[in-house]
């Protein structure tokens, strides 16, 4: 075989012998090679043959799958929790399958594993490596990165993306090869070892140095050697507060703590969480103890990954900060959240600070990660740094444990002093500066949360084929535009979090059909049942779902604005019902009820109505009047002083319209002397909907503007199932983003029926889906296709599990490639109609078995196809192949009745065709149609 190494053989032969004479002086890395291949023969004992894996079923491979997970070096265990394993398990036990059953070679098994058609999301080569090791101890070595840094320091660079997983093992299995049969003794497991020695071993590295011709340099070795001069002098002086901190507070803030602001508070993190963190720290947890108890729960769970925890704590108490009226950032960066980690299990985390990990990151030479990702790369850094040069080095431990007395941690796995180093080596003046970065980082991520709303599209339809996921996608983009984080939550948790949502009414759904009309989304004249048998059916002004919730939108926009106005109607809504409860309780006992008028004479109130208006009636009148809650709201918000109106026929005119001026000013004169002898409770009120719909009316443009309040979502199903144009009416042009109120060119229209001036907030999102397959397409309104943003949901045959085997009680019935089966459906379906009528993923996303793509195809893709080809079999054959077709033995003599001289011997010859009964078809049969399917 010829040397790929940029060493000579005979060069790698010297290295070889002082790895072997390293292994016999330290007698436990000796062990190291027999214990990698004692993990394999447990790999192959435990899970890796295919009795056992036949044999266990789902929860006990899950438990031997999880104990293997757990032993595996660096950051598998992290990364891949409890959950994650248990809702792969199916797709972890076909793969094992595939291993042991393929006749693939090994490099195109790892292919098709790691980076093909059986990769596994989140299972990544670490996962899997030592698994084909155990599969193929003498083709497939154990790969990781000390593999790739080795083969790179030796001229074998495998990092390239041209290069795919099978060229890449090749290359890492023939680097192998070579070694191994330089000196007798050696394999595939010894020769892993000598990764190890060559990239984690000073000893190791400076000998690859000094074969290479190259300048033996450490910075590391370097900074421990100041390190520890510096603190000779200083002997920690003002840095041993760390350990003594720990000391105190290890494990906490508890999470089970009765009173979680106080156990917050009771924290002393000094210097080591910024300060404008402790300032946030102290105003959610006196706010809002339990939402931030919830974050801390999640960021506490070592079940999920790092990372994913550090991104959604983060996120999570920015939204919470925000929820307690908190301004700016909430400065819970990755410096605050690794010293909540550090003071909860120091045995697993260490303090962090940006400055000194990227400053570590350039004398190593690697690069730094991303925001959200930097805390995981340095623990790694952090776990080389310790294992390399803190514990080899007695002089350092024992210098450091001198200055140790009994109120200090002892920091057993040596994180706090490994933080310590790196702290201690960055410039003074550094600190500021790069905290400033990541403050500047934080800030800018709540500019971008405070514009999602500018940059989501107000009115929005997801189009496409059905079972492409449509209605299911509502679901998560609603939920986004409220601002709720969903990544990495299970379907489950989503779905829940929707739910929770529509029940508050932040988010509503309706489904639009033949005869949603204008009553129904507007507003309509609708009777209401009467109380009583007898009494008479009595008809009143209706809202309908839209105005609904546009009224629960402007509302929200009206509490962010505060205004005086917003408070004297809700002050004058809660002083109307109580007069009017005070009202009907008199006339109920029999007192007659007289209100003064601007005159000094009196009228009399005859009845309270259903609605909840004041019936008037004047002194020897026949005739009476009418005197509702909306008309008075907006006189009371208009006239400040009733007594200075001279005129008040005119000006109540002007504000409500034509109506009898004396018995409007009785009611608002009377209801105003009640507010000089009651008081207005405004602790922990909540607001009715006809408060909230009174204050909305009181509101003008002007209140708008510059004000959104939070987001409400309204999702249309099947959007062009209904008119369009009837149910919309006047207010298509309203929903257009330009027209919104609060805008430049807001517009407004006057109602029907209420005769209410209506506009739509702008913090209202419209979410419609439309079936492309429906023929109702056709009639869509122009002017709602102009008005709303329209997003292609297509078949994405991907999110299938491909080539799976479909199992049924008898074991294995074949092999069949779902993601091939609906991408030739599909390509026909587009050639013989277009790509509106395909047929969507979903339909095959449920499918774990044969008799499952039996019921699909019976019940689903066959009812469709019937309805796309109208019934013409010769078209759906062309689709399905002829398996799934009976034909009927064509008749030679003429069936058909004499006419004249028509010839009808052609249609006598012709072939009749009819579909099978899929759920009759035997499991070969079934299989053997879907194979002359796949044929092309």
């Amino acid at each position: 075989m010829e040397n790929p190494f940029n060493l000579s053989q005979e060069k790698l032969i010297e290295l070889l012998s002082g790895y072997e004479a390293w292994l016999k002086s330290d007698p436990k890395e000796a062990k190291y090679p027999e214990v990698i291949r004692e993990q394999s023969k447990k790999i192959k004992g435990d899970f890796l043959n295919s009795e056992t894996l036949q044999r266990l079923n789902d929860d006990e491979l899950y438990q031997k799958i999880y104990k293997y997970s757990r032993n595996l070096e660096g950051r598998v265990h992290r990364t891949l929790g409890g959950d994650i394993l248990h809702t792969s398990i199916k797709e972890l036990r076909s793969n094992l399958m595939y291993i042991l059953t393929s006749k693939d070679t090994p490099f195109i098994i790892a292919q098709n594993i790691l980076d093909g058609t059986h990769k596994i999301k989140s299972f990544a080569k670490a996962f899997w490596s030592p698994i084909l090791l155990a599969q193929f101890p003498g083709i497939l070595p154990n790969w990781n990165n000390k593999t790739e840094d080795f083969l790179i320091k030796l001229g074998i660079d495998i990092t390239s993306s041209k290069l795919s997983i099978s060229e890449k093992y090749g290359k890492i299995s023939d680097a192998f090869t070579y070694l191994s049969g330089l000196i007798e003794g050696h394999d595939l497991y010894t020769i892993n070892h000598l990764m190890h020695y060559g990239t984690a071993i000073k000893e190791g590295s400076d000998l690859i140095l000094k074969l290479q011709g190259k300048m033996i340099s450490d910075p590391v070795s370097e900074l421990i050697t100041s390190y520890k001069a510096q603190i000779r002098e200083t002997r920690l002086k003002d840095e041993l507060y760390k350990w003594k901190l720990i000391k105190i507070y290890r494990g906490r803030p508890d999470i089970n703590a009765a009173d979680f602001n106080e156990e917050v508070l009771s924290i002393d993190f000094n210097n080591l969480v910024y300060y404008n963190a402790v300032r946030v720290k102290k105003h959610i947890a006196s706010r809002l103890p339990e939402e931030y108890r919830s974050c801390f729960i999640k960021l506490f769970d070592d079940k999920e990954d790092l990372s994913k925890r550090i991104k959604g704590f983060i996120t999570d108490v920015l939204i919470v900060y925000r929820k307690g009226e908190g301004q700016l950032g909430s400065h819970h960066d990755e410096r605050t959240t690794a010293a909540f980690l550090t003071f909860h299990d120091p045995l697993k985390y260490t303090f962090f600070q940006n400055s000194f990990y990227r400053k570590y990151c350039t004398m190593i030479g690697v690069n730094p990660k991303t925001k959200g990702e930097k805390y995981s790369h340095y623990l790694d850094l952090v776990s080389d740094l310790i294992k390399k040069y803190i514990y080899p080095d007695k002089e350092l431990v024992d210098l450091v444990n001198s200055y140790m007395d009994a109120d200090c941690f002892d920091d057993p796995n040596k994180l706090i002093l490994a933080q310590d180093i790196l702290f201690q080596m960055r410039d003074k003046n550094e600190e500021e500066d790069e905290d400033q970065v990541d403050l500047v980082e934080e800030n800018a991520d709540h500019a971008k949360t405070k514009n999602d709303m500018k940059t989501t599209a107000l009115n929005t339809i997801l189009y496409g084929p059905p079972g492409t996921g449509k209605t299911y996608n509502t679901v998560n983009k609603a939920l986004e535009i409220i601002g709720e984080n969903i990544e990495g939550k299970t379907r489950k948790v989503i779905k829940e979090l929707f739910d929770k949502k529509m029940q508050e009414g932040q988010i509503v759904f309706t489904t639009f059909h033949q005869s949603m009309s204008y009553e129904d989304f507007i507003e309509g004249i609708k009777p209401i049942e009467p109380e009583k048998e007898s009494d008479p059916v009595i008809y009143r002004i209706e809202y309908g779902v839209f105005r609904n919730l546009c009224i629960e939108a402007s509302f929200a926009v009206a509490q962010l604005r505060e205004t005086k106005t917003t408070e004297e109607v809700l002050d004058f809504s809660i002083l109307y019902d109580k007069f009017v409860e005070s009202v009907d309780e008199k006339l109920l006992g029999g007192d007659q009820v007289e209100l003064e008028t601007k005159t000094g004479g009196s009228v009399m109130v005859e009845s309270i109505s259903h609605q909840g208006n004041f019936i008037i009636k004047h002194h020897e009148g026949t005739r009476t009047y009418t005197v509702s809650k909306a008309r008075l709201t907006k006189l009371q918000s208009a006239i400040k002083n009733l007594s200075e109106v001279s005129n008040i026929n005119d000006k109540f005119r002007e504000i409500i319209g034509g109506s009898n001026s004396s018995a409007y000013w009785s009611v608002l004169n009377a209801i105003r002397k009640e507010k000089q002898t009651k008081i207005i409770t405004k602790e922990n009120r909540t607001y009715t909907f006809d408060e909230k719909k009174e204050v909305v009316l009181s509101l003008s443009r002007a209140d708008y503007k510059d004000k959104k309040g939070k987001p409400f979502v309204l999702i249309i199903d099947e959007i062009n199932r209904g008119n369009v144009s009837q149910i919309f009416g006047e207010l298509i042009t309203l929903i257009e983003e330009d027209k919104r109120l609060g805008k430049d060119e807001a517009l407004e229209a006057t109602l029907p029926y209420s005769k209410d001036k209506f506009g739509v907030p702008a913090n209202l999102f419209i979410i419609g889906t439309m079936n492309t397959a429906d023929r109702s397409v056709e009639a869509l309104d122009t002017a709602l296709r102009r008005r709303f943003s329209f997003e292609e949901m297509v078949p994405n045959p991907e999110l299938i599990a491909t080539e799976g085997y479909l199992k049924d009680d008898n074991g294995f019935a074949g092999e069949i490639d779902m993601v091939l089966l609906l991408t030739i459906i599909n390509r026909r379906i587009g050639k013989l109609l277009d790509k509106d009528h395909q047929i969507g993923h979903s339909y095959l996303m449920c499918v774990n078995n044969l008799q499952e793509l039996k019921t699909v195809f019976q019940s689903k893709i066959i009812p469709l196809l019937q309805e796309y080809f109208f019934g013409d079999f010769g078209k759906i054959g062309l689709v399905l192949g002829k398996g799934f077709f009976d034909s009927v033995e064509s008749v030679q003599e003429n069936l058909f009745a004499d006419f004249d001289d028509y010839d009808a011997s052609e249609f006598a010859e012709r072939q009749v065709y009819r579909l099978k009964d899929i759920s009759k078809l035997s499991d070969e049969e079934f299989t053997e149609a879907i194979n002359l399917l796949l044929k092309i």
